[in-house]
């Protein structure tokens, strides 16, 4: 039996896919869970609990407090991620992606690093992170004419499912961020390209801590060490067969990071089809290694 489009690995396919709207939102989010939804009244509330930097139980009057969302599916996706990030600027004790400042997350985030990184994972990368940031596109939209453009909101929606579900989510070492491209330029495929420098030519070394750049050397030197860290991460939809970093869209480049206004559309898209197709491969290797109770915690349609 053929692959749906929602379930393939392949980053083309899955672009394809989303431009003839073949995949939209229901198809993502019949498939992929939304990390979110562990902050939700009502809500099991196992779903939460300390994260591996905090070993604190939680008490119920803990766990009540940080239910906060409403479990009712809504349409705009974006809503329910600008109520997560309005609670977030209010408390930062919690967070989806076991970021190091976050001691209530996510049972899943857990299993999800422990299952795919392991040890390797506890012991190099103290944090964590979500990969392709919704704001940046977000602002960018907000101050084009973009905003009235259905396909551009309808990929912006997507977006704001997809954003913290699990192809989206990266062990990494603490204050990366600063590292790879700073909170207000936070686009994956610029990360890489950086990331590329640092491993093939040193560039870029006095950007990270050394904290980071012992990380990042765990994963090898020069050539070895770039491909080990797209392998070791699940980020072949990221790079075509030469381990070349994609583009988001044309002339996305270090010295120009944000999109313009006919940019927008096809760096969604990217965006998109990267996390789409990254956890579709990183289910392939988690259904080698869990039973269907812990898939549950990242697919619906187990």
């Amino acid at each position: 039996m053929s692959k749906k489009p929602i379930e393939d690995k392949d980053f083309g396919v899955v672009y394809e896919a989303l431009a003839k709207k073949q995949i939209g939102l229901e198809e993502v989010r019949s498939r992929f869970v939304d990390f979110k939804t562990a902050y939700c009244k009502g809500d099991k509330t196992g779903h939460i609990q300390p994260s591996r930097n905090n070993g604190k139980p939680l008490k119920q009057a803990k766990i009540e407090k940080y239910l906060f969302l409403s479990k009712e599916e809504p349409e705009r996706y974006i809503t329910r991620w600008l109520d997560y990030k309005t609670k977030a600027k209010a408390c930062k004790n919690y967070d989806c992606d076991g970021a190091r400042s976050a001691w209530i997350v996510p049972n899943a985030i857990n299993v999800l690093y422990d299952s795919l990184w392991g040890e390797k994972s506890s012991r190099m990368a103290k944090s964590g992170d979500t990969m392709n940031s919704l704001w940046i596109t977000y602002a960018q939209i907000l101050k084009s004419e973009r905003k009235a453009d259905t396909k551009v909101m309808k990929q912006l929606n997507l977006l704001a499912y997809l954003t913290h579900t699990i192809g989206n989510f990266i062990p990494c070492c603490g204050n990366f961020n600063n590292g790879r491209t700073g909170s207000s330029q936070d686009y994956w495929d610029i990360t890489l390209i950086r990331l590329q420098g640092f491993y093939l030519n040193d560039d870029h070394l006095d950007s990270f801590n050394p904290n980071c750049i012992a990380w990042l050397k765990s994963f090898g030197e020069s050539e070895n060490g770039w491909k080990n860290l797209i392998e070791d991460n699940y980020l072949e939809s990221y790079v075509d067969e030469e381990y070349q970093v994609r583009r988001f869209y044309t002339g996305h480049e270090i010295g120009s990071i944000l999109p313009e206004d006919n940019q927008i559309l096809e760096c969604l898209l990217s965006m998109n089809a990267a996390i789409i197709a990254r956890g579709n491969e990183m289910r392939e290797v988690l259904e080698n290694r869990l039973e269907e109770e812990q898939l549950r915690l990242f697919f619906k349609d187990v």
